[in-house]
């Protein structure tokens, strides 16, 4: 599927079944690209994730996750180090490497990142 963000530059967000076979055995991260999230400095961030991964993660834009009033947002879906879906809220591009290689590399999610509507605290 491909849509327009606001500058009206295409955003390539891969169907489901292209994210379910490309990259296999890689973690993977979705950074939304979307109107909100791209006021937010979504690119930064994006191109950020990119940098940090160094081909060891598949880093893809997608479309609007949702959760615009968090943004900038990032999804990473549950893997073979972590068992369960993730979102991160209000993401800055300095935090890439660091969700990269606690997340990603280590499997150890950064709570205090995680988006509050999606993983409660209580």
């Amino acid at each position: 599927m491909q849509m327009q963000n606001p500058v009206n530059h295409p955003v390539q967000d891969p169907v489901p079944s292209q994210r379910a076979t490309s990259h296999l055995g890689q973690p993977q991260v979705f950074v939304c690209q979307y109107m909100n999230c791209a006021e937010r400095g979504s690119a930064k961030v994006l191109a950020a994730f990119v940098t940090q991964a160094e081909g060891t993660v598949a880093v893809f834009p997608s479309s609007c996750q949702g959760q615009c009033h968090l943004g900038v947002n990032v999804h990473i879906p549950a893997n073979t180090l972590f068992p369960r879906d993730v979102w991160y809220s209000q993401v800055q591009p300095e935090q890439a490497e660091q969700i990269i290689v606690e997340h990603c590399h280590q499997g150890h999610p950064i709570a205090t990142l995680m988006n509050p509507r999606m993983h409660p605290r209580f």
